[in-house]
């Protein structure tokens, strides 16, 4: 009798075990799903600490923004906030990801515009930052916190008021694979450019609409990037020097809305093997080209934008030999000549050939679409015919 109530005593604590290791193994399934194990306590209170500073200092409204970032609850998840993003639960948990974009109204007049980076103390593994569109004007990081952030790789703070780029430039950690300025006021300073050229990790750089003025030729030490965006600034200088000095790795290099003048070779862009997309443009006079009808470019462009070019008689010949093209835009460019058979046989040229203030075309295909030709005005002239 006693064998068999030891037997059945076994028995019903293995069953309580195996009940418990399901309890276990069902609750760490759950984490997993969630994608966190639930936020630190210190990040948690960092976060809180991030949102009574910009309400307080910078009106931002909790309704609208960030009312879910809570004190009533203290066990809340931050994990869970919105414009709040954490690491999964094999590395623990850690907040990763910020979006503190548009959080002031554009409606405020602030006094105070300079950011405080010392709440971002609390973020060590913090990879993506998301500043834009908040009216500030200055950085102020007393204890060098953003440099200190090692895993920091992408960094928004396009959109605001910024002006110093010597001093925004000390800030910034080498760790950055995304940097965006655009739509600041920085100007053209050596320490400024120089600090940016540090930044050997570096694959997109936009400093699109400044009020830049010179070429940063230092940017040739970034031998990872691959997005340069220099549009809309007051950039003036030698192309043919600055163009192929920047990095062979360019995939997408834009110099829209700019101060050169001079000329330009298509053939200083052969060590751009990988370049997708090119946009170039003057708001002073006209660049001038050269006729190049032996060089045979080593890349395919997707994108082409050029305005104020003077393309002389005959459209470039390098363009026989771009069979990937989608958009091409070439305006108040003085343009003649004849199209290459390619561009209206090839089913990939879909989008558009903006032909405003062109003054003569001459074409012959074999076949062609309507669509090719896109926002062209009623003075433009297209003369020819079609085989």
């Amino acid at each position: 009798m006693r064998t068999y109530e030891r037997y059945w005593w076994w028995v019903k604590k293995k069953k309580q075990m195996a009940l418990v290791l399901f309890m276990i193994v069902t609750l760490m399934l759950q984490l997993q799903m969630k994608g966190c194990v639930g936020c630190l306590e210190t990040e948690r209170m960092g976060l809180l600490q991030l949102k009574s500073y910009l309400k307080n200092g910078f009106k931002v409204e909790e309704e609208s923004m960030l009312k879910s970032w809570s004190h009533d609850d203290p066990i809340s998840d931050c994990c869970h906030w919105k414009r709040v993003k954490c690491s999964d639960a094999t590395t623990g948990g850690y907040v990763v990801h910020l979006s503190l974009d548009e959080l002031i109204p554009a409606s405020y007049e602030l006094e105070n515009q300079s950011l405080n980076l010392s709440l971002f103390h609390s973020f060590p593994r913090l990879q993506n930052l998301k500043l834009s569109f908040n009216k500030f004007s200055d950085l102020f990081d007393p204890i060098n916190v953003l440099t200190g952030m090692t895993m920091l790789q992408e960094l928004d703070l396009s959109n605001n008021g910024f002006t110093d780029f010597d001093k925004l430039g000390v800030t910034l950690p080498s760790s950055l694979h995304v940097l965006n300025l655009a739509n600041n006021q920085l100007p053209s300073t050596p320490k400024g450019y120089l600090k940016i050229c540090a930044l050997m990790n570096l694959r997109e750089l936009d400093l699109s609409s400044n009020a830049l003025t010179n070429t940063p030729y230092c940017l040739a030490n970034l031998s990872r990037l691959r997005t340069l965006d220099l549009s809309e600034n007051k950039i003036s200088g030698d192309l043919s020097s600055f163009v192929p000095g920047l990095p062979s790795t360019l995939e997408y290099l834009s110099l829209f809305d700019n101060d050169f003048n001079g000329s330009f070779w298509f053939s200083s862009l052969a060590n751009h093997t990988r370049l997708t997309v090119f946009k170039l443009s003057t708001k002073l006079g006209t660049i001038q080209t050269q006729a190049e009808s032996s060089w045979l470019p080593p890349f395919q462009l997707k994108i082409l934008k050029l305005k104020k070019f003077n393309l002389g008689s005959t459209i470039p010949t390098f363009l026989a030999h771009q069979h990937d093209l989608r958009s091409i835009h070439i305006t108040y460019s003085q343009l003649k000549g004849a199209f290459p058979d390619i561009w209206f046989t090839s089913r990939r040229h879909r989008d558009c050939f903006s032909t405003s203030k062109v003054h003569e075309l001459f074409f012959k295909p074999q076949s062609w679409n309507h669509s090719i030709f896109y926002g062209r005005d009623e003075k433009s002239r297209i003369l020819g015919h079609v085989r």
